[in-house]
């Protein structure tokens, strides 16, 4: 998947680190269907059910086909803001082709956090997947940015002929910007709220200018902060959208699915770490997974996304360090995993659900 970034089974990814990771537990990892998995005391996982990746903005045809035909992956899970989303597009947007539709619409008005039962969530999930009332409006002109190539075209086409299963993309911002402007405004100095306050009001009215620095202002101020801060962000304000992911990813219907967001490091790495913490992996294995991803975030590629984003300091936001996952980690085990769950929703039914999805 050389045109995807970041791009990896979630859970075999654990299995692979564990013989290279130091853990304080001694639980053993293992894939369903290789050597010496069944009969060992191991848990064994079922892979080719959750992938997770940087932003799909510019997949090949030929990645494309691999996605869909080989791996099945049949929903993904966009953890970006639609404007990200949009802005970010670089390649005319081919995959969104064939997963945006009418019926992306209907998954849209459910929302997931509130479905409070299994049973209501599958029956939900069903319900989405058999709307095939208009299955031929799959393009979305306002995403695209230039026209399919023949082969591109050919491609959508048989993707989504009658006989095809629909394919659909959740859009779940798992971060808002308002959310860290609460955070940060509630402690700053006064004289910097002040500043703010003062700057914000004259850019709204006067000097559009003045906005952007106050924006430039907040990004240094979480530059000082760091990636274990803005995780616990999202852990502490993003909890209904967190719940609603976690419980798409918990519908089997919805799988093979495909977990992104630009990078394929943060936000994709606090959701994907709650559904590995779920299943029982160690938090040594978690943030070595968690790490594999600065290989990417770190690149040529990948800084210059962040240094587009003016005030951010670059040589911070593009690692992804095992101590910034482990240390918040170490957050979710003051009150524990299940209680966390419990709190945003994700209730033991639903914990269940997850893991006999990916648990033999």
């Amino acid at each position: 998947m050389d045109s995807i970034p970041n791009f990896r089974d979630a859970l075999a990814s654990v299995v692979h680190l564990q013989s290279s990771v130091a853990s304080s537990s001694d639980k053993k990892f293992a894939m369903e269907g290789t050597k010496g998995a069944q009969g060992s005391d191991a848990i064994v996982f079922r892979g080719g059910k959750l992938f997770r990746s940087g932003a799909p903005a510019c997949v090949t045809v030929d990645d494309l086909k691999k996605l869909t035909n080989e791996l099945n992956v049949r929903t993904i899970v966009d953890l970006r803001g639609r404007k990200e989303e949009q802005k970010n597009i670089t390649c005319g947007a081919l995959l969104t082709h064939h997963v945006y539709s009418p019926a992306t619409e209907v998954a849209e008005l459910f929302h997931f956090s509130s479905v409070s039962t299994v049973e209501e969530g599958i029956a939900t999930t069903k319900k989405i997947f058999e709307d095939t009332t208009s299955r031929h409006a799959y393009d979305n002109l306002e995403l695209r940015d230039r026209p399919l190539t023949d082969d591109e075209e050919q491609v959508v086409a048989e993707l989504i002929a009658p006989d095809k299963k629909i394919r659909l993309q959740y859009n779940i911002p798992l971060v808002k910007e308002q959310s860290i402007k609460t955070v940060l405004m509630a402690e700053l100095t006064w004289l910097e709220t002040l500043y703010i306050s003062s700057m914000a009001i004259v850019g709204m009215t006067l000097l559009p200018g003045w906005y952007e620095e106050v924006k430039v202002f907040m990004k240094k101020k979480m530059n000082g902060k760091g990636m274990t801060y803005f995780y616990k962000i999202i852990l502490n304000h993003s909890k209904t959208e967190l719940c609603e992911a976690l419980k798409v990813i918990a519908c089997d219907e919805h799988h093979a699915c495909l977990v992104n967001c630009h990078h394929g490091k943060d936000r994709t790495g606090v959701l994907i770490a709650l559904v590995l913490k779920i299943l029982g992996v160690p938090n040594e294995i978690i943030a070595e997974d968690y790490h594999l991803s600065e290989a990417y975030s770190s690149s040529k590629e990948g800084r210059s996304h962040l240094t587009s984003l003016k005030g951010l300091d670059v040589d911070i936001w593009c690692l992804a360090k095992k101590d910034t996952m482990l240390e918040v980690l170490s957050f979710l085990d003051e009150e524990g995993i299940d209680a966390y769950c419990d709190g945003i929703g994700f209730n033991e039914e639903w914990r269940n659900q997850l893991k006999s999805i990916f648990i033999v």
